[in-house]
């Protein structure tokens, strides 16, 4: 009896999981895209988030962000980020695009920046989700 009603919970909710997931706006990133395709999408996004650190402007910054990431990195959590940047790897001077990886229906590209403060280089990581036929950032990581 247990195990038949933990089968019957387990469909159900397998059940609303997919029904979600094919309600959603989210679409699958077509493979069919070059590196130089991903290139062009995601550089403008880079660029308003770069800019948005150094001008300390929280529109700028989240602007490509979806909403469920807008939410996450609120205006407060920006302005930490922001100082965080600068304290630790000073202002961004120069990237270079090294690729993207496709992932389900999650694209991540990559570029290798250089900062002022910073000795080493510094990996950027965006990550990209189709919605609306437009892409979103979904994540971002220094590393």
């Amino acid at each position: 009896m247990k195990y038949s009603r933990s089968c019957m919970i387990i469909a159900l909710l397998f059940g609303l999981l997919v029904s979600m997931v094919c309600s959603s706006n989210v679409q699958a990133a077509p493979r069919n895209r070059t590196s130089q395709e991903m290139k062009d999408v995601a550089d403008p996004i880079m660029d308003n988030i770069l800019d948005g650190v150094k001008l300390e402007n929280y529109m700028d910054y989240s602007k490509d962000f979806d909403k469920a990431l807008k939410v996450l990195g609120s205006r407060t959590k920006f302005f930490q980020v922001s100082r965080y940047l600068k304290q630790t790897m000073g202002n961004y001077m120069s990237r270079e695009y090294m690729g993207s990886l496709n992932k389900d229906n999650l694209v991540v590209v990559l570029w290798k920046a250089t900062f002022d403060k910073s000795q080493d280089d510094v990996l950027i990581k965006l990550f990209l989700t189709k919605q609306n036929s437009r892409y979103v950032v979904t994540g971002l990581r220094f590393q």
